[in-house]
């Protein structure tokens, strides 16, 4: 298995991922690094991986910058039969390459597997109930019902329409069908867009396996301020539905997620005690009118 890690100046998280993937009961053949920071980390890194019997590469892309970039350049020397994407702040539990595996090889026709985040948002019912309410038709995400019910699902892999980017492992046959494009204009909802074009192409083929668990310990380096998580959130969601629309549906599906996003980013302004997110929100929704207005 290759395992690929897209990461921006964010060494010392990266150094402790690296230390949970060194203690996998199943390593990875092979690691790829795609660092877009500043600063070479090739020597720190290659002394962590030194002796292991794991080949790396390390491939410095500054000045490049986007998660989509990166991992379009790492497939470029894409070898393997099974891919593992992951975050540069995860810690992943002892078991989390090798229950992937499993799920390929007991489920031979899977394209796609993910796994669980043991410390989501997800765990919050609150969050849970707005994201399925709001989430619906083009944009239908079962990944937060899913996650608060995983200790209720027992063993067995369930199917999901979206697989989340940086907990994810796909067949090596996916990923040379279907390339990833920067020129789109995602990031967040990346996960979200890759998997609707693998699932139009191939049929619904992800399973999520809820014994594949890690914990995600977001770094603030390198994140937008909660301003302009807002607005870029609203501008993906936007994108992605002039990308994948059909009908009027789909118009009704994100003119409610819309509605959506309102709450929550007032919820966010409200809890942070700051204008920022609703702020953020705001210049989000006139961006999308005026390309609404150019021909949206």
């Amino acid at each position: 298995m290759l395992v690929i890690i897209p990461t921006k100046d964010r060494l010392a998280r990266l150094v402790v991922a690296l230390d949970s993937i060194l203690t996998q009961k199943l390593r990875p053949t092979h690691i790829i690094i795609v660092d877009q920071g500043q600063h070479c980390a090739f020597l720190a890194l290659e002394k962590i991986l030194k002796d292991t019997g794991i080949q790396f590469s390390y491939l410095h892309a500054y000045p490049e910058t986007g998660l989509v970039r990166a991992k379009r350049l790492a497939v470029e020397f894409l070898q393997d039969d099974l891919i593992c994407f992951l975050e540069d702040d995860v810690v992943l539990d002892r078991e989390f390459l090798e229950e992937i595996a499993k799920t390929f090889t007991n489920k031979p026709e899977t394209l796609g597997v993910g796994g669980i985040c043991r410390n989501s948002p997800g765990d919050n019912i609150a969050y849970v109930l707005l994201h399925g309410i709001f989430y619906l038709g083009m944009f239908m995400d079962s990944r937060p019902w899913i996650t608060f019910r995983r200790s209720k699902l027992g063993t067995r892999p369930v199917t999901s329409g979206i697989l989340s980017g940086g907990i994810s492992a796909w067949r090596g046959e996916v990923l040379k069908a279907i390339p990833f494009i920067p020129e789109e204009g995602f990031h967040m909802m990346e996960d979200m867009h890759f998997c609707r074009k693998v699932t139009q192409r191939f049929g619904s083929r992800l399973l999520i396996n809820p014994k594949a668990t890690l914990q995600h310990f977001p770094a603030q380096e390198g994140r937008v301020l909660k301003g302009e998580f807002e607005e870029h959130r609203l501008q993906e969601a936007f994108t992605f539905y002039r990308y994948h629309k059909k009908g009027i549906f789909d118009l009704l599906s994100f003119l409610w997620l819309m509605l959506g996003l309102t709450v929550f980013s007032l919820g966010k302004s409200l809890l942070c005690q700051s204008s920022q997110p609703i702020r953020g929100h705001g210049r989000g929704v006139l961006i999308c009118f005026m390309h609404w207005k150019k021909g949206g």
